[in-house]
């Protein structure tokens, strides 16, 4: 009962942290035009909605920082590539693969988006980290973090991605009218072979993101799981916030298309690879 009531108390902190931080990280770096001037969610509900999103993230950095067995420094900066690289990272190519859909929004509008979420991320990791009693570290060797015989599930996964991108984004997002009049200027069409081969590359950069989930757990199961909640939920929950670069309903079109198809992407993510990936003290990968 007394862990369960620490457990608790240690995600409402974290939640409470992440809007904070959240907030704070906004406050102190440049934010586009599009962003300071728009209007909209009463500020009480915009309120409301990130820190229902704040404990998304904080139920998800819990279970992580449950199961790691690694501690310290070396935990926070995986944990860092992990968040930042797909959070981050990963979306805002997709941003820029789209921009002419965003006409309000530069390339330099999408450095200072990036800026804001790297001071965030800087921030929040190593402070979760201390919150959940992760911080002294415990000499836990940290396994190798590239291996030759992850290039098969990497080149198999950079091809698995777009045949999930489409099917998705065709059956799912763009049944929405709102989506498909959003994305009628865009410059850039599925009919294009380009669009493909971005797809393709960036299969493969998912698969790079997620590296530092094969080497924190000592279970293949919480290997899985840490990969469907991280890929699944990290990148799309956000889409509940208010967004002044997309109409509600493209944002919530989006938010099921993501969920879904990157859930399936970390399931297989972390039953390829971690078939791969040396699991220490004698530990069955099956296990």
């Amino acid at each position: 009962m007394k862990k369960a009531i620490v457990l608790i108390s240690r995600i409402l902190a974290l939640t409470v942290l992440g809007v904070i931080v959240t907030a704070a990280a906004s406050a102190v770096t440049p934010q586009p035009e599009i962003v300071k001037s728009a209007t909209g969610a009463s500020a009480g509900q915009t309120m409301l909605l990130l820190f229902i999103d704040r404990l998304m993230v904080a139920l998800i950095f819990a279970f992580l920082l449950e199961k790691t067995i690694l501690r310290g420094m070396r935990l926070v900066g995986l944990l860092f590539w992990v968040v930042f690289g797909i959070t981050t990272f990963m979306m805002q190519i997709e941003t820029l693969v789209f921009g002419s859909a965003f006409p309000g929004l530069s390339t330099s509008d999408v450095f200072r988006l990036v800026l804001t979420a790297l001071v965030s991320t800087l921030i929040f990791v190593p402070l979760a980290v201390l919150v959940m009693g992760r911080w002294k570290d415990n000499g836990e060797p940290v396994r190798p973090l590239f291996k030759k015989d992850y290039l098969t599930g990497l080149i198999l996964l950079a091809v698995i991605y777009p045949i999930l991108y489409f099917s998705f984004g065709y059956f799912v997002a763009w049944q929405s009218a709102a989506v498909r009049e959003f994305y009628a200027t865009t410059t850039i069409t599925t009919a294009q072979p380009l669009l493909t081969l971005i797809q393709v590359a960036r299969g493969a950069l998912w698969v790079l993101a997620g590296l530092p989930l094969l080497v924190m757990f000592d279970r293949r199961i919480h290997t899985i799981i840490a990969s469907i909640l991280c890929y699944s939920l990290l990148p799309s929950f956000s889409l509940i916030l208010p967004n002044p670069l997309m109409p509600e309903p493209v944002r919530l079109a989006h938010l099921v298309e993501i969920s879904l198809s990157m859930a399936i992407f970390g399931g297989l993510f972390g039953w390829i690879m971690a078939s791969k990936a040396p699991f220490p003290r004698g530990i069955s990968r099956n296990s």
